[in-house]
């Protein structure tokens, strides 16, 4: 299973989102799944939308889409043949009239790498010769580090949070007002910071209430939005999640 976010950038459904654990989702105007699929159903979709046009799923570490109406599906405006792989923030558009931004996150590529570091760093040096140098001894340093990471992350979870500042807020908007004129037409741009401002006021409301895990899936879903550095929200999404 995979973490993906489904944001409606266009049609009738524009500025909702979906968050969905991905193995196999069918999407159309009324959907027909079989046992191990979930359905997404596109409201107020026209005739030209079929009642299951599309396939997204997830298989051996890529997301991919499988087109299956006949009137077609295009992905970042051409059209999909056959199964192909999505990217994070890739669009899709089942018709003229709707577009859907597909993104996710890996988290686990994260601690994958943690430990692949340590594990670099337990190959050479001090860990080069003497007793440190058996494979055996160099496993139990690796998972006694990652269970000390573990239990930092688990106290500054439990002791710490993010400050939300409402004047932060508005030189946020205003700061991807200004990067996204560069990146997005007007349309997509003025959809994209109605969904921000909604965030960002739910994120408001579980830091007030405390509830973290709502905050953090609120944060998740903005670092999602870009998936690129270089955007102010994908940069203030990494330091709230760094602050939870």
């Amino acid at each position: 299973m995979l973490g993906v976010i489904i944001a409606f950038e266009a049609g009738p459904q524009q500025g909702e989102t979906r968050d969905v654990e991905l193995g196999s989702l069918v999407v159309g105007r009324e959907p027909v799944t079989e046992s191990h699929q979930q359905a997404l159903a596109l409201i107020g979709a026209g005739q030209s939308v079929s009642r299951t046009h599309f396939e997204i799923f997830y298989q051996l570490g890529e997301v991919k889409l499988r087109s299956i109406s006949a009137n077609g599906t295009k992905v970042n405006g051409k059209a999909a043949t056959g199964e192909i792989i999505l990217a994070p923030g890739d669009t899709v558009s089942p018709s003229e009239d709707i577009r859907l931004r597909i993104s996710w996150r890996a988290p686990e590529k994260i601690q994958a790498s943690a430990a692949k570091s340590v594990q670099a760093d337990a190959s050479s040096g001090l860990f080069s010769s003497g007793p440190l140098a058996s494979p055996v001894i160099r496993s139990v340093i690796v998972v006694y580090l990652l269970g000390i990471l573990g239990v930092a992350a688990w106290l500054n979870l439990s002791n710490s949070g993010p400050n939300f500042d409402e004047g932060s807020s508005a030189e946020l908007t205003s700061a991807y007002r200004t990067w996204g004129e560069e990146q997005f037409s007007v349309e997509e741009l003025e959809s994209r910071i109605r969904m921000i401002e909604g965030d960002l006021e739910t994120l408001r409301v579980a830091i007030v209430r405390n509830e973290k895990n709502t905050a953090r899936i609120v944060c998740r879903r903005l670092r999602a939005m870009d998936a690129t550095r270089e955007s102010p929200v994908y940069r203030y999404a990494a330091t709230c999640l760094a602050q939870l």
